[in-house]
């Protein structure tokens, strides 16, 4: 069954030090499917998160969402195309912070995250 993705975001940053404000928004809108989200808490170790193991055997995830909801650590997000190699992209998140993309390319199977000096929980979604 085709779902509509939509990811929103806003930049906005307030008058100050003898400068006026800025303002940027924008909305991406693609069709989607299958989807889910995880609560869940990442070791220092790291833990590995296989897209086809929540969507199916060859979907990748073209939307990723990730919030680190820890009060003091970040959280270090690896987005790659296969176990422990073929690397997309290596994210840090303050704690506190939120990541959320498209992927044109397709490629994502692999989401890990791995916390800094302690675990750290966090929101994962992403969809085919």
């Amino acid at each position: 069954m085709a779902r509509t993705l939509t990811l929103n975001a806003t930049y906005a940053l307030g008058d100050g030090d003898n400068a006026s404000s800025e303002s940027q928004g924008g909305i991406f809108t693609a069709a989607s499917g299958l989807s889910t989200v995880i609560n869940g808490s990442a070791p220092t170790g790291g833990i590995e998160y296989v897209v086809a193991s929540y969507l199916g055997a060859s979907n990748k995830a073209k939307g990723v969402y990730v919030e680190n909801t820890d009060a003091t650590n970040y959280v270090v997000v690896k987005l790659g195309t296969g176990s422990g190699g073929g690397q997309v992209a290596s994210i840090r998140l303050k704690a506190g912070s939120m990541l959320m993309l498209h992927d044109d390319a397709d490629a994502i199977t692999h989401i890990g995250l791995t916390a800094n000096t302690a675990a750290v929980s966090f929101v994962l979604g992403f969809c085919e």
